[in-house]
């Protein structure tokens, strides 16, 4: 008897900690975000192409995927990760020769892709052409 109550104590014990640790992640986990009208700039450069370009962009997006389509400067394909930026300012990274562009936003690498990235009022991104993994 005894062992059966200990067993039916742990039992109980490992789900309250399996639902207050799933709600605790969904409260911590949330992205903030910044509502109302926002002044981004957004860089293209590509050395290879020589290029160089810079874009300023007034939106009321909360991410900066939804601030991109506005603008119609990127294309991008769907993955399972979420939508892979293949084409910025019609300069495309083909995949096979190692190309991508790298996002760096406010100086610093992203860590999450576009429909991610929550965007504030000064806000400043980066597309940088980069060949190799």
């Amino acid at each position: 008897m005894k062992n059966n109550n200990k067993r039916i104590i742990t039992t109980i014990l490992i789900l309250l900690i399996a639902v207050v640790g799933y709600f605790a992640y969904g409260k911590f986990a949330k992205v903030e975000t910044v509502k109302g009208n926002k002044n981004i700039t957004v860089i293209v450069k590509s050395e290879k192409d020589k290029y160089e370009k810079e874009h300023k962009h007034s939106t009321d997006a909360e991410f900066l995927g939804k601030a991109l389509d506005e603008m119609k400067i990127i294309d991008a394909e769907k993955s399972q990760f979420g939508r892979y930026v293949n084409k910025v300012d019609g300069i495309l990274a083909d995949k096979n020769k190692q190309e991508w562009w790298k996002l760096i936003i406010n100086g610093v690498d992203a860590t999450a892709g576009i429909d991610e990235t929550p965007i504030a009022d000064g806000d400043r991104f980066e597309f940088i052409f980069t060949t190799g993994w």
